[in-house]
């Protein structure tokens, strides 16, 4: 064997042996940031959030391509409050992983709470077109177009959401709230009603089917739910309020004066000018 071959041999074999051993460091690298995410998660499900950003930090730090580093960053920004942070680490785990519902999903409710509530329902909508039975996106979709007034649409997304889970309370609950702003009274009702048939002691259900009852002119109806909303909350003050609106269109004023002292003592201050035109000679 020549000088010049054995020298090409040696150089092969140099280069071989630093590919392995990049790859040795490579693997090492990302074990390690594997190692710091799973701390910062085990540190985030103990509520210390601050510590469990350090570990993603320093797992990012080692390992920048780490899409479950700035997802769980992420995540716990949002917990911390953080939300534009919570965003900017969401669009990096997106652009690192663009198939990932749930960055979507989170990187909405993000938006939601900013209100930007068209992103949102683009983030969600992704979310969904990702996994289509995505039911907590489906809802929170539903949520964020009735914020915005669109009413019917919010309505579809809660269809949805029943169809494959027709136990999810939240959904009746709010879709009843759509109905009622297009003016479907009866079908709120039927899901206000569907709501107490699966959880009795939903107070706000009681309280908005009253609303809704009222709306009907259905005045025993509602004096019934207030009355309810009363009994579950007893320091409820606008449930006092409005079942004396009700009571004195029934020509009941002692009643109605008499929640209304009530409304007052709770600190509705609003009743103070009702009691004093309508109840000065009430003997309560």
């Amino acid at each position: 064997m020549n000088k010049s071959t054995r020298q090409l041999i040696l150089i092969i074999s140099f280069t071989l042996t630093s590919i392995s051993l990049n790859i040795e460091t490579g693997k090492a690298l990302a074990q390690s940031a594997e190692f710091l995410i799973r701390k910062g998660i085990q540190k985030a499900e103990e509520g210390d959030y601050e510590k469990a950003i350090s570990n993603y930090n320093k797992a990012i730090e080692i390992n920048p391509d780490s899409a479950d580093a700035y997802y769980n960053r992420a995540y716990d920004k949002a917990k911390t409050g953080d939300l534009k942070g919570a965003i900017a680490d969401f669009n990096k785990a997106i652009e690192i992983t663009p198939g990932d519902a749930d960055a979507y999903y989170y990187r909405g409710n993000a938006k939601s709470e900013l209100r930007n509530y068209k992103e949102s329902i683009d983030d969600y909508s992704k979310a969904i077109s990702i996994k289509p039975n995505y039911i907590d996106a489906l809802y929170n979709r539903g949520n964020a177009k009735s914020f915005l007034n669109e009413y019917l649409a919010s309505i579809i997304d809660y269809d949805r959401v029943i169809d494959i889970n027709p136990k999810y309370i939240k959904a009746y609950f709010n879709r009843a709230y759509s109905k009622s702003a297009l003016g479907d009274y009866k079908g709120a009702i039927l899901d206000y009603s569907k709501v107490i048939e699966m959880n009795p002691k939903y107070i706000d259900v009681y309280y908005n089917r009253a609303g809704v009852k009222s709306a009907i002119k259905d005045y025993s109806g509602a004096i019934f739910d207030y009355t309810k909303t009363i009994k579950l909350h007893s320091k409820h003050k606008n449930a006092f309020l409005n079942r004396g609106i009700i009571k004195e269109r029934v020509l009941d004023l002692k009643g109605a004066c008499s929640d209304w002292e009530k409304a007052l003592n709770l600190g509705a201050n609003i009743a103070k000018e009702w009691i004093k035109k309508a109840c000065i000679k009430i003997d309560l």
